[in-house]
């Protein structure tokens, strides 16, 4: 007897529904392999990171010399101290690098001095200060600031930019290495304002100050608030 044709049409639907479902399945399945696949190769290198948690014995550290830069107008050339970490966190391994130091090169007697004694800190950021010529570019450098975080001021086992940061400075040979401005929690601007002098606008907790640097003499000139913008 054959087969009413309308339970011939609900077999037919009905297979292709299944077959539907399983083409969903497939792809679903695949998006799934393809996310577990590049989750597993992604790069997890974070760049000017320090993981300060206690380490384990498959933490492995490897310290690097930079690229060196010249200083302007002077026989000396810059290049950070770079740490580069690799632990474990979970199931994946991950690293980090940072630059912990300055190496400081006196092409003149081949002379070398580390900034700071130890690689314990996190440099941010360097930059040379001086003279400038009408364009703008620096012809004569007259010392280094630096922005350095010292320690873990958000309490996320890291040194980041995003912790509290010291403003320091020193001559453009290295030495005399001198902080001005503790925890500052953020940098709005540097205006130079004369060869060796520098206006600093940074933010501590919800107050924004401007300071006025001696950049030769490595000190705060003077200090004060700017209004409050609320």
């Amino acid at each position: 007897m054959q087969e009413p044709r309308f339970f011939r049409f609900i077999k037919s639907a009905n297979a292709l529904i299944f077959f539907g479902v399983g083409l969903l399945l497939l792809g679903v399945l695949g998006y799934t392999a393809y996310q577990i696949y590049r989750e597993t190769l992604r790069d997890r290198t974070a760049s000017g990171v320090v993981n300060i948690a206690s380490p384990n014995q498959n933490t492995k550290t490897q310290m690097s010399l930079g690229t060196f830069a010249s200083i302007e107008g002077t026989f000396y050339y810059l290049a950070p101290i770079n740490v580069e970490q690799e632990y474990r966190q979970g199931y994946y391994d991950k690293a980090t690098s940072s630059t912990r130091n300055y190496l400081i090169l006196n092409t003149a007697d081949k002379s070398a001095v580390r900034l700071v004694p130890r690689n314990d800190l996190l440099f941010v950021h360097v930059e040379k200060l001086g003279q400038k010529d009408k364009a703008g570019k620096l012809i004569k450098a007259e010392g280094l600031m630096y922005e350095v975080v010292k320690v873990d001021s958000n309490g996320d086992d890291r040194l980041t930019e995003t912790d509290q940061k010291a403003i320091a400075l020193s001559e453009v040979s290295g030495k005399n290495y001198t902080e001005l401005l503790p925890n500052v929690d953020r940098v709005l601007g540097k205006v130079q304002i004369a060869p060796a002098k520098v206006m600093l606008i940074y933010t501590i907790g919800n107050q924004n100050f401007v300071a006025e640097i001696d950049v030769t003499a490595r000190q705060v000139v003077s200090a004060q608030k700017l209004p409050a913008i609320e």
